[in-house]
C-alpha cells in the first residue's frame, strides 16, 4: 500500500506546476543525461544554490526523516527507475557548480553594473555550464563511464 502512495505522490508532482516547468526544461538537459527531476532543482536551485538538493528529496519522494545521515535520496537516483548514473551525477554537480549564481547575487550584480551586463553575464554562465557539462557526460559516454 505504501508503495502504491508514493507512486501516486510521485504522478501528482510530474503533472504539479513544477513538474510542468521540468517537463519544459527537459528538452534542453536531456543531451547532458539529465531527466525532468534534475531539470526541477536547477529551476529551484535559481532561487538558492542550497534547494538543489532538497527538490530533489522532494521530487524523489524520500519521505519526512531525513538528516545529513540519512542516504535514501542516494538509494533513490542510483535506482534504475532514477536514472542517475555516476557519470550524469558528475555532470551534473559540474552544470550546478558553473551555472548561474542565485537570484540575491544577480540583483547585486544588477545594481553595481546594469540590467544589460547581468543578462549577459547569466547567458555566459549557462552556455559555459551546458557546453562544459555535454562535454563531460559525452566523453564520458565515449570512453565506457556512463
Amino acid at each position: 500500500m505504501a508503495h502504491l502512495r508514493a507512486e501516486k505522490a510521485s504522478e501528482d508532482v510530474a503533472y504539479s506546476l513544477v513538474g510542468r516547468i521540468g517537463h519544459a526544461v527537459a528538452p534542453v538537459l536531456q543531451p547532458l543525461g539529465f531527466n525532468w527531476q534534475m531539470g526541477v532543482s536547477l529551476v529551484t536551485g535559481f532561487v538558492a544554490k542550497e534547494v538543489v538538493v532538497s527538490s530533489m528529496g522532494v521530487l524523489y519522494q524520500i519521505g519526512d526523516e531525513v538528516d545529513e545521515t540519512s542516504t535514501s535520496l542516494v538509494k533513490a537516483l542510483r535506482n534504475p527507475a532514477g536514472g542517475v548514473t555516476p557519470l550524469i551525477a558528475f555532470a551534473f554537480l559540474t552544470f550546478v557548480l558553473l551555472y548561474t549564481p542565485c537570484v540575491s547575487v544577480l540583483i547585486a550584480v544588477r545594481r553595481e553594473i546594469g540590467a544589460r551586463w547581468m543578462a549577459f553575464g547569466v547567458t555566459a554562465q549557462l552556455v559555459l555550464a551546458w557546453g562544459v557539462t555535454f562535454a563531460i557526460y559525452r566523453w564520458g559516454l565515449i570512453f565506457g563511464l556512463g
